[in-house]
């Protein structure tokens, strides 16, 4: 949304800047003017969807402002700020068809529930016009149309029902306000072969509800979200409604049907009858059961109570440290079963619930986090949440289990490039002290023990705290100090022993390593 502040004083076009909360308004500009001819300017240039203007500005007013837009055909809101209680002002504001007049002094709050309005309106519009353009469409697309229309409707979420029901009315379906129906909402749990291609399972599943309801002079209604999910709206072409028992039989018949034509196991989740005007709120009760199946139970579902709030049980802080101790001490296959048991343990009990299992996983990621940055492991990496929550949103125990692999999973691998990396270190140190008497350049050793030589720099950084060639030479002089103290080998032979060549040079580096020359060493 983009709102433009109209006001010739300064103070108050940098007081509603600051204080209104545009983030939360949806607003994503904010443009500002301090005359009509400024406006003009800002609404030739940029496009504008509200317009909060004063309307007592010098050489032009607020009205005649408004009024030059309605004439050049800019059809977007307008609320107005004023200072006086004039009936004129209101009676000329209300002609040109302003959304709303507030008098000043005005609480921010007033002004944000103005925009607020303004927005709704403006979005209701937008709304009425793609159902007018839906209306016009051809009817081969109707269920493409009605998946864009239906999607709130059937997912539970707030909907405007005189605008679906006016559509719908466009589309030949007789429903109404007070029309009986039932709604039901069906769950591919999994395949049992190959699964059927979309368009036919679409097809063949609407074939056998119209199969099953069309003898009772039933129709039905579907929306397809997603590949493995349906959602059925069944109405009276009568407008008498058939018995729940009826119901009820035919839904054994069709779930009987679908299973073993399509191989698969499915829930069907389903109320008693109720009229139109309650469909959002038993779509969302619907949509609470479907997502509370976490172990994805097969079967029907028939529930004609209101749903009851989850209550999340919170795993507690001893159990989480014990999770955390477990990850941070190699032990993250002891993690895994202690966490898998204890999601078991709450489901035997009728604890565990979506919110639950949720809420467990992300304290397990928390765990898990904490656990690698005292391996001093790459924690960024580690499987984020969201890909156990991905599924739309629902997060089933299968899910679940899945996630807790990877973490597991994540912390093996981990440990075993450590591991590696020790075992690599244990090579590389062993061939250096073979080959003392030789120059020993990192590309020599990379060759010789077949790594690379970056590899092997990294890792002398990492695990001794210094560069290969420190180290290199450090070993180097601690060998031959071992051979100045316990042979009487002269000390030119000693340095050709440790790879010099120079005697000079031997001496030099001995002193600048060990603080004492060759010489002194051997006297102390």
């Amino acid at each position: 949304m983009n709102i433009l502040l109209v006001d010739d004083q300064p103070s108050v076009l940098s007081s509603l800047k600051s204080g209104l909360n545009w983030s939360a308004l949806l607003v994503h500009n904010v443009y500002t003017a301090l005359n009509a001819s400024e406006a003009r300017e800002i609404i030739l240039s940029h496009p504008i969807d509200i317009l909060l203007t004063d309307i007592e500005m010098p050489k032009e007013s607020g009205l005649s402002l408004l009024r030059w837009c309605r004439e050049n055909h800019y059809q977007f809101e307008c609320i107005f700020l004023t200072s006086h209680a004039d009936f004129f002002y209101a009676q000329e504001a209300i002609q040109l068809e302003s959304f709303d007049y507030i008098l000043q002094p005005a609480r921010y709050e007033d002004i944000e529930s103005a925009i607020k309005r303004s927005i709704k309106r403006i979005q209701k519009k937008e709304q009425q016009q793609t159902w007018l353009n839906f209306g016009k469409a051809a009817l081969p697309q109707k269920n493409a149309l009605l998946k864009g229309l239906l999607n709130d409707w059937f997912m539970g979420k707030e909907t405007d029902l005189d605008q679906v029901l006016h559509f719908l009315q466009e589309m030949k379906i007789p429903v109404s306000a007070g029309s009986d129906v039932y709604l039901l909402w069906v769950q591919i749990q999994q395949w049992h072969s190959f699964p059927v291609a979309f368009e036919e399972w679409r097809q063949s599943t609407e074939e056998i509800f119209r199969d099953f309801f069309s003898p009772f002079q039933h129709q039905i209604l579907s929306y397809f979200p997603d590949k493995t999910s349906i959602g059925i709206l069944i109405y009276s072409l009568e407008n008498k409604l058939m018995d729940a028992d009826v119901y009820y039989a035919r839904l054994n018949m069709i779930y009987s049907r679908i299973t073993r034509q399509f191989s698969c196991s499915c829930a069907f989740y389903t109320r008693p009858s109720f009229q139109v005007s309650e469909l959002s709120r038993t779509a969302a009760a619907l949509q609470e059961e479907r997502k509370n199946n976490i172990c994805q139970s097969s079967g029907i579902f028939f529930s004609d109570s209101a749903s009851v709030p989850q209550t999340i049980t919170y795993c507690e802080p001893e159990l989480l440290s014990q999770f955390e101790m477990y990850l941070s001490g190699n032990q993250a296959g002891k993690a895994e079963q202690e966490a898998l048991l204890y999601l078991q343990s709450l489901n035997i009990n009728n604890k565990l619930n979506h919110d639950t299992l949720v809420e467990f996983c992300k304290n397990y990621y928390h765990c898990a986090y904490s656990a690698a940055r005292k391996l001093e492991l790459p924690a960024h990496s580690l499987p984020a949440f969201e890909d156990v929550a991905g599924i739309s949103s629902a997060v089933t125990l299968e899910s679940a289990a899945a996630y807790l692999k990877k973490i597991t999973s994540f912390f093996v691998s981990a440990c075993s490039e450590t591991e590696t990396s020790d075992n690599s270190l244990a090579i590389i140190e062993k061939y250096i002290r073979e080959n003392l008497d030789s120059p020993l350049q990192c590309a020599q050793i990379a060759k010789a023990v077949y790594l690379s030589p970056d590899y092997i720099s990294r890792l002398f950084h990492k695990e001794k705290g210094m560069p290969l060639k420190e180290y290199i030479t450090l070993t180097k002089m601690k060998a031959a100090k071992n051979l100045l103290i316990t042979t009487s080998l002269p000390v030119s032979l000693i340095a050709a022993k440790v790879g010099y060549d120079n005697f000079s040079h031997f001496s030099k580096v001995y002193k600048k390593v060990m603080g004492t020359t060759p010489s002194s060493e051997r006297n102390a």
